[in-house]
């Protein structure tokens, strides 16, 4: 997909909602490549949905094969960008997702990605912030059945004054799945005034779930503010029996922690609708 947003072109001008209906047969591998250019002043929302679709010889249950998305995302001069990435496959499927983001003066973007029961997700993320005044909020979601792994490696990259980035991801593993994330702050030299915090939060639902965060920093200049942080846990014992105690079933007790620990993810985007929604709420009933 190619992408390109003239000088001040404004977001009600330009909304995209992309839908990939994907079908894989015999370990078919399937490549996209999206260039996302974003002049000065201008204004951008994208949505990308990314689902199986029924084959008339296949199940959507047993389709294997792997998908390949690199994404190249330029932002000018004070332009406005806003991402939801939604990933519906089996756990069948691998998606291994390759983002550059590369931002200049005064120029905002914003990011979402939810991913649902891949068998492999990788995901490798260069956020570079190239000039004065730009921002970036990431924000990620996996639910993760069965035996899915996620591995995902982030690099937020300051190489200007006054810039500001933060990725916030978290996880729900289920069954045997296994979460491993990597995670890198680079604080340049001409960094001043710049602000980094990366956190990555995981919640186990069962003791076959494996979880490895390993957060990093680099500083080079010391008027900074950096956070980074990794935490894993499960629900509490104690809150649980207690909800059955007052009648609710179990499936409505995990539905509603689960709902609880992402609603801070969720809330930020006025563009989530009801079919994401729904997605979540499927997701639980598997339980």
């Amino acid at each position: 997909m190619l992408c390109y947003i003239p000088t001040k072109v404004t977001s009600t001008k330009c909304q995209l909602n992309v839908y990939y209906l994907l079908t894989f047969k015999n370990n078919y591998n399937i490549f996209l490549y999206n260039l996302i250019i974003a002049e000065e002043y201008s204004k951008l929302e994208i949505v990308q949905y990314f689902e199986l679709i029924k084959d008339k010889f296949y199940s959507t249950n047993n389709l294997k094969g792997n998908l390949f998305i690199t994404s190249d995302i330029h932002l000018k001069k004070n332009t406005d960008f806003k991402c939801f990435n939604v990933s519906n496959l089996n756990s069948n499927a691998s998606v291994f997702q390759n983002s550059n983001f590369y931002l200049k003066y005064n120029s905002h973007a914003q990011t979402l990605d939810l991913n649902f029961a891949n068998k492999l997700n990788h995901t490798d993320k260069m956020i570079y912030l190239k000039s004065s005044g730009s921002r970036i909020n990431t924000y990620v979601l996996n639910i993760l059945l069965d035996n899915c792994e996620y591995t995902g490696n982030v690099n937020q990259i300051h190489l200007d004054k006054n810039t500001y980035s933060k990725v916030y991801q978290k996880n729900i593993l289920l069954n045997s799945a296994k979460v491993y994330f990597k995670g890198l702050i680079l604080l340049d030299k001409k960094s001043k005034d710049s602000c980094a915090d990366q956190l990555n939060t995981s919640v186990c639902l069962t003791q076959q779930n494996v979880v490895c965060s390993i957060p990093t920093i680099e500083i080079l200049n010391k008027n900074v503010k950096c956070t980074h942080g990794s935490s894993t846990g499960s629900f509490s014992s104690d809150e649980f029996f207690y909800m059955l105690s007052r009648g609710l079933n179990i499936i409505k007790i995990v539905k509603l922690f689960i709902f609880s620990f992402i609603y801070d993810i969720i809330k930020q985007f006025i563009i989530v609708n009801t079919k994401y929604i729904d997605l979540l709420n499927n997701s639980v009933r598997i339980i």
